[in-house]
């Protein structure tokens, strides 16, 4: 039985390298920007559903040549995705999922591409991707020997580091029954304000509430960046220090997520977490509080 399992690790482009990455992330934002104008502007006009591909925009721009014709494929791909997700929502009554938006160049930026004949694949510590070659990885797991390499994603985090998630195909050797063994058989978790969690075996246990502990260094920061002049350097470098903040605090936030599930999963046959309105209660009072708890992911690193 086969398995996909994601790694997510740091790389550290050369000075060409991250010129081209920036190209690609400019092409693929400018394609799927372009390609959500024309499906807009000709449905107002016929009303009727434009379906275009992007070699025709090749044509049209020859700059998109210039880049990874694997990671437009992708930008067609995400956005006609987002459309059936819009549609399906509409179908079924839910308003909440919103119509496809404009990608921004201010927001992380990042692009997919598949492994084609061994295009992808690591070595000694370098990655190597399509028309790019082999970039340094910081790799922290190792990769299974028979695991087989489907896609990647290059992304630029607003700290302005790079990483790169790894898509890989694998056999599953885990006997099921083993593991199941030594572990209890099921357990309650209900969310609360007061402690973070409360079980059904009594265990309550508290948030650490990283925000609530950086938010008079984040206030300082983002007062000096809004006294900075707009496109200056100093304005960057406030920024990026902003962004560096951010980053911490959301890496302290899913270290902390990511070892309490461990503990469940390992010693828990059957979890069942309480069924709440997360989306209605971050609109109330405690919604930066809430966002800071992180219920929604840790309820999702369980699925």
């Amino acid at each position: 039985m086969s398995a996909n399992k994601a790694y997510k690790c740091r790389i550290y482009p050369n000075t060409n390298q991250k010129k081209y990455f920036s190209k690609v992330f400019g092409c693929v934002r400018f394609l799927y920007n372009k390609m959500l104008s024309d499906k807009k502007d000709y449905y107002k006009n016929n009303r009727q559903n434009l379906i275009t591909y992007p070699s025709k925009y090749k044509e049209e721009f020859p700059f998109l040549k210039e880049v990874d014709s694997l990671a437009l494929c992708s930008a067609w791909i995400d956005l006609n995705f987002a459309y059936s997700n819009f549609f399906r929502e509409i179908k079924k009554g839910n308003r909440v999922q919103g119509f496809p938006k404009y990608k921004s160049k201010k927001n992380r930026q990042t692009y997919r591409t598949n492994n084609q004949k061994n295009s992808i694949r690591i070595e000694n510590g370098y990655i190597k991707l399509p028309k790019i070659g082999f970039v340094k990885l910081c790799l922290h797991r190792c990769i299974k020997d028979n695991a087989l390499i489907k896609n990647v994603v290059v992304e630029k985090d607003t700290d302005d580091k790079y990483y790169i998630s790894i898509t890989v195909e694998c056999l599953d050797t885990k006997n099921n029954n083993e593991t199941k063994g030594d572990k209890k058989e099921i357990v309650g978790i209900d969310m609360s304000m007061k402690h973070f969690l409360v079980s059904s075996g009594g265990e309550k246990i508290n948030h650490p509430k990283y925000l609530l502990k950086n938010e008079n260094k984040l206030k300082k920061y983002q007062r000096k960046l809004s006294k900075r002049q707009k496109g200056s350097v100093n304005r960057a470098k406030s920024r990026l220090r902003v962004a560096k903040l951010h980053k911490k605090i959301s890496n302290q936030r899913k270290d902390f997520l990511h070892k309490l599930s461990y503990y469940f999963v390992s010693n828990y046959k059957n979890i069942v977490i309480g069924n709440l309105s997360i989306k209605g209660m971050r609109k109330g009072m405690f919604g930066k509080s809430i966002n800071d708890l992180g219920w929604s992911e840790f309820a999702r690193q369980f699925t």
